[in-house]
């Protein structure tokens, strides 16, 4: 998938563009086990332009850059239909200070 989005204003702010590209590859086992669904792999590069958010931290530097990018990579592991763990990584590549590269887990029981 390939996605820009472009954002004029009126004259009452400032304009605001970007664009992601996302890639995913399933693996589908050919016969489901109790213990294995399917998994997943992700990977999107994302690039957006927003001057609203650039919000001064200090006269000499802004807290969230105006322009961002950054490259987030996933994984889904679905243990059945009603269990799976998912993990994605978010890597900045613009010259914001913090957050830097976040890791996030969790598992979701759909009931």
């Amino acid at each position: 998938v390939a996605e820009a989005i472009r954002e004029e204003s009126d004259g009452t702010g400032p304009d605001r563009d970007g664009l992601y590209v996302l890639g995913v590859y399933r693996f589908h086992p050919k016969q489901v086990t109790p213990h294995f669904r399917m998994a997943e792999l992700a990977a999107r590069y994302q690039v957006t332009t927003d001057p609203t958010l650039a919000h001064p931290a200090s006269p000499t530097q802004s807290a969230i850059p105006n322009s961002t990018r950054e490259i987030q990579f996933g994984a889904n592991y679905y243990v059945n239909r009603n269990v799976r763990f998912l993990g994605n990584a978010i890597v900045p590549l613009d010259d914001r200070e913090s957050p830097g590269t976040t890791l996030i887990g969790r598992m979701q029981v759909l009931f």
